[in-house]
């Protein structure tokens, strides 16, 4: 006979055990093993959901323009049933860089921009979140923010956006930007900047299940930008719903066998 109480006991564990698989345990606290990642000798992340790009400059051509203090390295963006994760590899202080030709320069990091819908309308420069990656500010997620182009005479605009300037402040989720020393080997620094959101601060532009998510990052002169992307898992809601879903179907459907055995 069916047993509609244990079959929903066992979807509600079963449920239970999906989200418990689901949560990556990534801290934002600039080392990338939680992401089984370890530049200069594995880029790769375990999480077969996670987007990532790796294009490490190793001097053998001019790009970028400036070298590799200018060298954005590695860009990923991964997501659980509650956060939004994204890191960042690169060679540029969180005080920046002066320009290495002498010009009356500064250059600074950039910020991370974030694109749901994939239109090129929907916000400037199709970004419709940005998160405030470096300074006191770090961590600070805005909606629909004013993007400022690659600066100075000698920038890339092409490859905006790059810092905010203003938008509507949503919250904060947590960003650290860590000095992990010389890993290349090159006498220059490498420098993490690791990024972790509340999915549920996302409410103008909702994170949906199954959503495509692009993450750009260059920093503020422009020389070298990365963008990648991956896709929403199922929020916990979502999980426990289609399982009861799933459950309902299940009975309906043995009632209707059995009343038609009874005919």
């Amino acid at each position: 006979m069916f047993n509609l109480e244990k079959v929903l006991l066992v979807v509600i564990i079963m449920s239970m055990v999906s989200l418990s698989a689901s949560a990556l345990m990534i801290e934002a606290d600039g080392d990338l093993s939680d992401w089984s990642v370890a530049p200069f000798s594995d880029w790769e992340p375990a999480s077969p959901s996670a987007g990532w790009i790796e294009e490490n400059w190793t001097g053998e051509d001019p790009y970028p323009w400036g070298g590799e203090t200018y060298d954005v390295e590695a860009l990923y963006v991964d997501t659980d049933t509650e956060y939004l994760y994204v890191a960042v590899v690169l060679s540029i202080p969180e005080a920046g860089a002066d320009d290495p030709y002498g010009r009356p320069e500064h250059y600074l990091p950039g910020d991370i921009a974030l694109d749901f819908d994939g239109d090129p309308d929907t916000g400037e420069y199709g970004y419709e979140y940005g998160l405030k990656a470096y300074g006191d500010d770090k961590g600070e997620l805005y909606w629909m923010p004013d993007w400022d182009l690659p600066h100075g005479e000698f920038g890339f605009p092409e490859n905006s956006p790059s810092t905010i300037l203003s938008g509507t402040l949503e919250g904060a989720g947590t960003v650290a930007y860590v000095n992990a020393g010389d890993l290349e080997g090159n006498g220059t620094d490498t420098f993490i900047i690791e990024a972790k959101v509340l999915r549920s601060l996302f409410a103008h532009g909702p994170l949906l299940n199954g959503q495509t998510i692009s993450a750009h990052y260059t920093i503020s002169c422009g020389n070298d930008v990365l963008e990648t992307s991956t896709l929403a898992i199922p929020e916990p809601v979502t999980i426990i719903m289609v399982g009861l879903g799933l459950t309902v179907v299940a009975g309906l459907a043995r009632r209707f066998v059995g009343a038609s055995r009874g005919a």
